[in-house]
């Protein structure tokens, strides 16, 4: 009987001795307390030598409630060492640092524009560096977050004409333009699951065969693989109608690989869906398209620098219509991306390249003289937009922007059909931002 209670003696705690770990119930309580903005009572839920059994995430909640002993920041390094990428821990880091010192802040604000795995993160990173937020408010922390975006504005257009429509004429028009962003997410310990729906309507006032209505769905589902690694999965959906009638519908997958580095961000992708589409002269160019991306975005000080290459195969359902000319080709694009927050408003520059060659040579008759032609069609898509972005109040932007947006092709107004297309655009909005951080 001595030996039975010596070896439990061994086995069981003894009585009053402190327990090292934080139960996951009170960590979340930790942060359910901080999301109240009840920082004292969450301080009360720690120990110091209690902090190494802290989830990375909430020991940055707690450093940012600022436990005594002034080790906030240690606890803050200690939480990025454990995840380098965490765009939760250096968010809570930045705002803590901006509660002591504005400035101090900038650096990390500029890393979370960088890592933020949520649009609306990222923007209120740039609400911060542009010292528009005049409060501190917690984030709520929640594994739902729900976020919307909506933009309403109206402009110009020289020639609203769906491109490869080619025989349609349109006079140049008015427009009212209407973007809604949607999506939920939940976070899990592995990444997130989310759902995307977006809305593009364009009304013309004096084209109405150009009216666009497209709807955009996405489901996707954010893998952290590594410290610095992310993988998305994605289905992909999309359904159209331009004028009163169906345009196009599209359904595929995609797999994105991102990469977090600390002066870039590296993302490669590779998409295959298939499209139909609806209007009779268009019908023989529906088929599957696979798509490769690669991408680079560097944050040095104000400036925001991002650069796509991008090769897309279409393998056309019907490789020849009646007349010769082949549906399948390639393209090859290339975008860039460069913006500079003067803090009083934003400046944007948007030019991008995509020059498209088809797998085999067009025969058919010229219109002109009535001779056989053989051309191998090669069209390049040349776009400029600058864009200026005007913050009114906290969420609430003003934007303008002009585009210009033109296709060279080798078949001209002598050859079967004219592929060449201009189109100028001169447009204004206001964007309001919603979310439930």
């Amino acid at each position: 009987m001595t030996i039975l209670a010596v070896l439990l003696s061994l086995a069981l705690p003894a009585q009053g001795a402190p327990r090292t770990r934080v139960s996951p119930e009170v960590q979340q309580e930790i942060v359910q307390l901080y999301s109240e903005n009840r920082c004292a009572a969450a301080r009360s839920k720690v120990r110091p030598y209690q902090y190494d059994s802290l989830r990375p995430n909430v020991l940055a909640v707690f450093a940012f409630c600022e436990p005594p002993g002034n080790v906030a920041e240690s606890l803050f390094a200690k939480a990025e060492t454990l995840d380098p990428t965490g765009d939760l821990i250096v968010l809570l880091h930045a705002k803590y640092r901006w509660k002591k010192n504005h400035t101090s802040a900038e650096p990390l604000f500029r890393k979370v524009l960088m890592l933020a795995r949520h649009p609306y993160i990222r923007f209120m990173a740039s609400e911060y560096l542009a010292g528009r937020i005049d409060k501190d408010e917690p984030i709520s922390l929640s594994p739902y977050t729900l976020y919307g975006s909506l933009m309403l504005g109206g402009g110009q257009e020289s020639n609203p004409r769906w491109p490869d429509l080619t025989a349609i004429q349109v006079p140049k028009s008015g427009a009212s333009n209407i973007r809604l962003n949607l999506s939920a997410q939940r976070w899990v310990q592995w990444g997130s699951l989310a759902a995307i729906y977006t809305l593009t309507d364009n009304e013309y006032f004096s084209a109405h065969q150009s009216d666009l209505m497209f709807h955009e769905v996405e489901l996707r589902s954010a893998i952290r693989v590594g410290p610095q690694e992310d993988i998305v999965f994605r289905l992909l959906g999309s359904y159209a109608t331009l004028g009163s009638s169906r345009l196009l519908a599209t359904q595929g997958i995609g797999i994105l690989g991102v990469v977090y580095r600390p002066l870039y961000k590296q993302s490669v992708q590779g998409l295959i869906f298939r499209d139909r589409l609806y209007p009779s002269a268009l019908t023989a160019q529906e088929g599957v398209h696979f798509r490769f991306e690669y991408s680079w975005e560097f944050f040095p000080g104000s400036w925001n620098l991002k650069s796509l290459i991008s090769i897309e195969h279409v393998d056309a359902q019907n490789n020849a219509i009646s007349v010769g000319i082949p549906n399948a080709h390639t393209d090859l694009g290339l975008a860039l991306g460069l913006q500079y927050d003067f803090k009083l408003f934003v400046l944007g520059f948007n030019p991008k390249v995509t020059y498209r060659k088809d797998s085999s040579t067009s025969n058919y008759t010229s219109p002109s003289d009535g001779s056989p032609v053989a051309k191998n069609r090669a069209d390049t898509l040349l776009t400029f937009q600058p864009i200026l972005t005007v913050p009114i109040v906290p969420y609430l932007n003003f934007m303008a922007w002009y585009q210009w947006e033109r296709v060279f092709s080798n078949i001209g107004p002598s050859d079967y059909t004219d592929r060449n297309y201009l189109n100028q655009s001169v447009a204004a909005a206001v964007k309001i931002f919603l979310s439930s951080y």
